[in-house]
């Protein structure tokens, strides 16, 4: 996340250095939080792959638990 936020920073500056942007980065705080979000999700660490990563592990626990379960048997 850090080197995506450092990425996504330079890039603003290099922005504000060209006169892409006027606004202050507060003003634009929504607009870069979503640039540094699609930058994590590009690069596989975004919040629905997060989350679906999450719900895997937690099924393999589950998996793995019900496997010494004697009612079910073997």
């Amino acid at each position: 996340m850090f080197s995506a936020y450092m990425q996504e920073l330079d890039a603003y500056k290099d922005g504000l250095k060209n006169g892409k942007y006027w606004d202050t980065l507060e003003t634009n705080h929504h607009w870069f939080h979503n640039k540094i979000n699609d930058r994590l999700y590009q690069e596989g660490c975004g919040i629905s792959q997060n989350e679906e990563a999450a719900h895997e592990i937690r099924d393999e626990i589950q998996g793995y638990f019900e496997s010494f379960d004697p009612i079910k048997g073997s």
